[in-house]
């Protein structure tokens, strides 16, 4: 039986203060079928664990002239809304282009972030939040690489311990 290869990207964003949230660049593009045709724009993203789905503001909207393609029902920290969902495609830090990503609409963040990319899109890789000290290093990997498993390392540095 022949090895498949399959080539993966990764990025990692070391941050050298502790802060309670991870940002990064990325690129939004309206979709198409063609992926040499998509037109990327940088934004800020937050990584968001605790959304379900990928998020934009009213400003990719806006500066992409997002059309929407529906309206959904959702839950945030300032309650329920129904909101426009619109398709998009993504271009991660590690450049994988994450095609045809339905998101739906935010509040603008006043400049602290314009997409939130959500479990939707994180739970397609591997995704580490490490760190020492003050500093943190977050990485991310596409697809899956390995499955980590704290327990026997720590057991292994523990079994060092005097």
């Amino acid at each position: 039986m022949s090895g498949i290869n399959i080539q993966r990207y990764a990025f990692t964003s070391v941050n050298p203060t502790y802060n309670r949230e991870i940002v990064t660049l990325a690129e939004v593009s309206k979709p198409s079928k063609n992926n040499d045709l998509l037109q990327f724009t940088q934004y800020r993203a937050l990584w968001d664990t605790g959304a379900t789905n990928s998020v934009v503001t009213p400003t990719i909207v806006k500066e992409l002239n997002l059309i929407p393609i529906g309206v959904t029902k959702t839950t945030h920290a300032g309650g329920h809304s129904e909101v426009n969902v619109f398709q998009i495609s993504i271009r991660l830090p590690n450049n994988i282009i994450i095609p045809n990503v339905l998101v739906s609409e935010c509040a603008d963040q006043a400049g602290r972030f314009d997409l939130i990319v959500g479990m939707d899109i994180i739970s397609l890789g591997d995704f580490a939040i490490t760190g020492q000290g003050n500093q943190r290093m977050v990485s991310f990997c596409l697809p899956s690489m390995m499955m980590i498993d704290y327990v026997p390392i720590a057991a292994q540095f523990n079994s060092g311990i005097k």
